[in-house]
């Protein structure tokens, strides 16, 4: 059975005046949540059934003549059909508070790091709740161009910013050959981070070259290592133990050597290269 409601002429007069309502007009009917009902409507009709949901927080949405026509019918509602504009309230995001929700996320992967937003590409005209909550994330935090979602507590709205970050780390003044100790070779200055090869060094005390290196060269990782116990070329006693079995033969280090890691030696006599255990002084140890 329908049910059947009587709108009063100060109802019906409120609802035919919002056909004449527009997207911006200030008569726009502001409601709370995501959902308009027919109660949202007709005031006061008690039928709270939807006629709508998805409502953004600071969105628009109108209410179409045939809507309305259908909302009538449905509920045999006296009232003359009309457009009509329902928002949900909501507070504009402001785009320094974007930029400091995205300088939050990067300041915890760059703590030192000086960072400079140059550009955000996201919508204008994002809203939240009241209390103005929202959240970012970065898919791809590196220096340069991100991209990155903002949660504004109803969906989720994708943005690509566009980001410098300047550090001091180590740079070589001078030319350094592969193996050399690079201490004496660095100043320290502040240069953009898209500029590093990797992580910078955090001190330079005690590392070689493990390439050459030009001069004006940021220090990262893959151009240095530990100085070695002995270096790559260096000769060693090569001996093979196992059962009963003790051999040496000279041999020639392939690689950097320190003390108790596993490297490659060459046999001097034989030309092949073997696994071995570096034990200090000039003594690697194959065992088999």
């Amino acid at each position: 059975m329908k049910i059947r409601k009587i709108v009063t002429l100060t109802l019906l007069a409120v609802f035919m005046a919002a056909a004449s309502f527009s997207a911006h007009a200030a008569n726009v009917i502001t409601i709370e949540k995501e959902c308009v009902t027919v109660e949202d409507v007709f005031p006061n009709i008690g039928i709270k059934d939807q006629v709508f949901c998805g409502l953004d927080y600071g969105e628009t949405r109108k209410l179409s003549t045939q809507l309305a026509t259908h909302i009538i019918n449905k509920y045999n509602i006296k009232a003359a059909p009309g457009e009509a504009y329902f928002n949900r309230k909501g507070k504009k995001i402001e785009q320094p508070e974007i930029e400091a929700k995205i300088y939050e996320k990067l300041s915890q992967i760059y703590p030192h790091a000086d960072l400079q937003i140059d550009k955000i590409r996201i919508q204008s005209d994002i809203y939240t709740a009241e209390n103005g909550k929202f959240s970012v994330d970065i898919s791809n935090p590196r220096i340069g161009g991100m991209y990155g979602r903002l949660n504004n507590g109803f969906k989720e709205i994708g943005f690509t910013v566009y980001v410098k970050g300047y550090m001091e780390v180590f740079v070589t003044t001078d030319r350094i050959r592969k193996g050399d100790n690079v201490a004496n070779y660095v100043k320290t200055e502040k240069v953009e981070l898209s500029r590093l090869r990797g992580e910078p060094v955090a001190s330079v005390e005690g590392l070689i070259a493990t390439r050459n290196i030009g001069a004006g060269v940021p220090l990262t990782g893959e151009f240095v290592s530990e100085q070695p116990d002995l270096p790559e070329g260096a000769a060693v006693r090569l001996v093979y133990k196992g059962s009963g079995i003790h051999l040496e033969a000279r041999g020639i280090l392939q690689e950097n050597a320190f003390s108790g890691n596993i490297i490659k030696v060459k046999n001097a006599d034989s030309g092949k290269i073997v696994t071995a255990k570096y034990q200090g002084g000039r003594t690697a140890v194959v065992n088999f």
